[in-house]
């Protein structure tokens, strides 16, 4: 069987340096690529992106060195290319997909070209939404893409932020005839999900209850759509049972100062004081207690409005009424 999607595959091999001096290695990869050079990581380009080049050099002795690439393909295009030059020869394709800058005359197949070109981003200050099929999402993932480069998709099946990615936004090309086919993966980089498939809220019996098993819909919860305020930065609406939520983000930090972060505040309003809702902020088999909040795959939390407490590998937030309200606030940072 030929796998598409969601794979992972490692090379080995030597190369053998005609003399000592400093060469020049140049990789491309839709999506995730790292290069060894006798066992040192030369260059790295994690997440979920498309096919652009990086070049780096590095001084080696001659003779013989081993090699060393890791790849791996979430969705979209399967693309990895390695290329290396020297003093006395020009850059040298090492796989056999050439990357399409690298060929003057090579022709993009159809098949590899037809969803790529048309990438959406925030323009003055204002946020971006995207409503089609994301890969990563239900169908009803609703992505927003922040003027500071901090992405986002919310599931309006599971009320519940399904990715967080940085840089570019997303590529519209794949849904412009109608629907569409297939998912469209996130177009950045660095992306992480909080939490695994399944309803960010429930309304548990005790402290000690497990939670719900994912459905395609969440239980008792229903969406009631978006508003935006003047920067078109989205409010999403829904109810749990008779509770009323509104849920925002607010981004902020920079990519070129290596902090950028995404709040996410949920405002609870009621007819009367609700016991019992929690709210799944995070989860997975590598959440951890680190120093100010929580670490997990990719992301570190900090509580902002709210008791968090870890039971296993769930983090939860028990939503505690004042009178007829509720707040419940929350940081993800991206691990440097």
């Amino acid at each position: 069987e030929c796998l598409t999607e969601h794979f992972a595959v490692q090379y080995d091999g030597n190369l053998e340096f005609p003399a000592e001096g400093t060469y020049e290695f140049h990789l491309a990869s839709d999506d995730g690529a790292e290069l060894f050079i006798d066992g040192k990581s030369l260059m790295k380009m994690d997440g979920i992106h498309p096919a652009e080049i990086r070049s780096k050099k590095i001084r080696l002795k001659k003779g013989p060195i081993k090699i060393h690439l890791d790849y791996f393909e979430y969705t979209g295009q399967e693309q990895l290319y390695l290329g290396w030059s020297g003093r006395n020869f020009s850059e040298t394709a090492l796989s056999e997909w050439i990357h399409p800058s690298r060929d003057s005359n090579a022709t993009v197949k159809a098949d590899e070209n037809e969803f790529t070109g048309i990438p959406l981003a925030p323009e003055n200050g204002e946020a971006i939404i995207y409503r089609n099929f994301i890969a990563g999402s239900s169908p009803r993932g609703i992505a927003v893409g922040y003027p500071n480069g901090v992405n986002l998709c919310f599931d309006a099946n599971q009320m519940a932020p399904a990715l967080f990615w940085q840089g570019a936004f997303i590529d519209a090309k794949r849904h412009w005839t109608g629907r569409g086919s297939g998912a469209q993966p996130p177009l950045g980089y660095n992306l992480f999900k909080a939490t695994p498939p399944g309803a960010a809220l429930a309304i548990l019996p005790d402290a000690a209850a497990p939670w719900p098993a994912a459905k395609d819909r969440a239980d008792m919860m229903r969406f009631r759509g978006y508003r935006l305020d003047d920067k078109r930065f989205p409010t999403f609406k829904y109810e749990i049972a008779s509770v009323t939520v509104s849920e925002s983000y607010q981004p902020a930090g920079t990519a070129a100062g290596n902090d950028l972060r995404v709040t996410r505040t949920l405002l609870f309003s009621a007819p009367q004081p609700t016991s019992g809702i929690h709210v799944r902020v995070a989860a997975g088999p590598g959440l951890k207690p680190d120093g100010d909040g929580w670490s997990g795959d990719g992301f570190h939390l900090t509580p902002d409005l709210g008791q968090p407490f870890l039971r296993g590998q769930e983090l939860l937030i028990p939503v505690i009424f004042t009178g007829d309200t509720a707040s419940v606030s929350c940081t993800y940072h991206w691990k440097p």
